[in-house]
């Protein structure tokens, strides 16, 4: 069964990587991102950061750019990354205007 475990919107701003969601409860996430707010030319990039063992560094477990073109689906869901230490979701808009993506994180 999914849960949600947080959500919200998140406005770019200018080349600004930020953070959506940290989650250090274990499990296995999922980050889900309306891209409709896209524009043609937007490019938009998602990743899910992790650490794997107590005391070490935040690592790319996930990335994802979308764009120039508009996405063929307008949600975006990441796919599931476990976690025992912390996971930290962010969002960049790399080109374009600045505009808001709602998301969520779900516990699968």
């Amino acid at each position: 069964m999914a849960t949600l475990v947080d959500s919200g919107s998140q406005t770019t701003s200018g080349t600004t990587e930020h953070t959506l969601s940290s989650q250090t409860t274990d499990g296995t996430y999922v980050l889900a991102v309306d891209l409709s707010t896209m524009a043609l030319g937007d490019i938009v990039e998602l990743s899910l950061k992790t650490k794997i063992v107590s005391g070490g560094s935040l690592l790319l477990a996930y990335h994802a750019t979308f764009g120039p073109g508009l996405p063929a689906e307008p949600i975006s869901y990441s796919i599931p990354v476990p976690i025992t230490e912390q996971w930290v979701a962010t969002l960049k808009k790399a080109v374009g205007s600045d505009s808001a993506f709602p998301w969520a994180v779900i516990l699968v």
